[in-house]
């Protein structure tokens, strides 16, 4: 998609929240250090667990997933040689402080990150999924191909 990274979740028994975890943040290191788009594709029936709207709900609203990297995985992560000089060449007004870093770096996934939600309108989870989960409605484009059923315009 418009050479965009693409994660789309693995149908599988065994793929839990923590998985689609680790998949965002491979995919989102990737994204940050290589100033690359990515687009996560999620599709109503791969949502194999309601926790997984948790991620991408935190992950649309701020750029990052609480306790997504460590501490020593962020120092780590912009502590890279490569990184540090890109930073300075885009902000070099910016102290090489590992908080401004890292403040770039998800300034950076934010910019990069791309979700694609595909859901139908008439499923009763749709409403409670848009109550529950901010992002989705705040800062989502809705686009929908046919009209919308009566029930989901409840």
């Amino acid at each position: 998609i418009l050479e965009h990274n693409v994660l789309r979740i693995r149908q599988s028994n065994t793929y839990s929240r923590m998985t689609l975890l680790e998949d965002l943040k491979s995919h989102c290191k990737f994204s940050a250090l290589n100033n690359k788009h990515f687009t996560f594709l999620l599709p109503e029936a791969d949502i194999l667990d309601e926790s997984f709207l948790d991620l991408v709900n935190q992950l649309i609203l701020t750029g990052e997933i609480t306790d997504m990297f460590t501490k020593d995985e962020m120092i780590s992560i912009v502590s890279e040689t490569a990184f540090r000089a890109e930073v300075q060449k885009s902000m070099p007004e910016w102290s090489e402080s590992t908080e401004n870093l890292a403040k770039f770096f998800v300034r950076r996934i934010r910019r990069n990150f791309h979700c694609i939600l595909c859901f139908s309108a008439s499923d009763p989870k749709f409403m409670a999924r848009i109550r529950h989960y901010p992002a989705l409605m705040s800062s989502c484009h809705l686009i929908w191909f046919t009209a919308w059923p009566a029930e989901g315009l409840q």
